[in-house]
């Protein structure tokens, strides 16, 4: 799974009184210099489950992009972003290696110059995301790696409704921005949110393994997500 790109997510919630400007901004400006910079993709959640408010997901080539002049710019010839800052907060920037991943879809890249911010997929590319944030003792992270493999992914892609699923786990920390999330992973994109209440997902979560693996797993997040950019 080497050669599949870092999945870079950023959470934030927004005041009220910029959220306007600042989603603007966000699907102009800002997504259009970090193409520029190099970034694969850039696809934006808001949360109808789970906090903070927005989920942002973008696809990196590598880590090191992040150490970039080009990625550095981004920051310092942008004199619109900073004026909303004021508004943000729970702040959180995560990257993660992909290490267990079904029916994905191919993340482009070879692109024409410039980038069109409208046109921003990547591999990412339903409405819907279910996320599950977690930590785990290392004394079981590869048999969180192994249920996810052999078990669980597979059970849950016979979900009527489920795309495709991740499991990462945390790759590095961003240069500026501070992680205030768990150490891995799971993304599941889906074509309907109402699959979450499929018995068969309640069936994949109720197995002698499952059973095992929620009692080792510790800060569990779930969040679920509707895409708002690209619409």
């Amino acid at each position: 799974m080497s050669d599949l790109p870092i999945i870079y997510t950023i959470r934030l919630d927004m005041q009220d009184e910029i959220s306007e400007e600042a989603n603007l901004w966000n699907n102009t400006r800002h997504i259009s210099d970090l193409l520029g910079s190099g970034f694969l993709s850039a696809v934006r959640f808001r949360s109808l489950k789970g906090e903070p408010q927005y989920l942002h997901l973008y696809e990196l080539p590598n880590i090191d992009l992040l150490s970039t002049q080009a990625y550095k710019n981004v920051r310092i010839n942008d004199d619109w972003g900073p004026k909303l800052s004021h508004g943000f907060s729970n702040h959180s920037a995560s990257l993660y290696n992909q290490l267990v991943t079904a029916n994905i879809a191919d993340t482009p890249r070879d692109f024409e110059e410039p980038r069109d911010p409208a046109r921003s997929m990547g591999a990412v590319q339903s409405n819907y995301l279910i996320t599950i944030r977690m930590d785990v003792s290392p004394e079981n992270a590869d048999q969180l790696v192994r249920w996810h493999q052999d078990e669980h992914i597979p059970m849950m892609m016979k979900v009527p409704g489920f795309r495709s699923a991740r499991l990462g786990r945390r790759a590095g920390l961003h240069p500026r921005t501070p992680c205030l999330d768990p150490e891995w992973i799971a993304i599941y994109e889906l074509d309907d949110p109402d699959a979450i209440a499929h018995p068969d997902v309640k069936a994949a979560n109720s197995t002698e393994w499952a059973q095992r693996m929620h009692a080792a797993t510790t800060d569990v997040r779930l969040g679920l997500h509707q895409r708002i950019h690209p619409a």
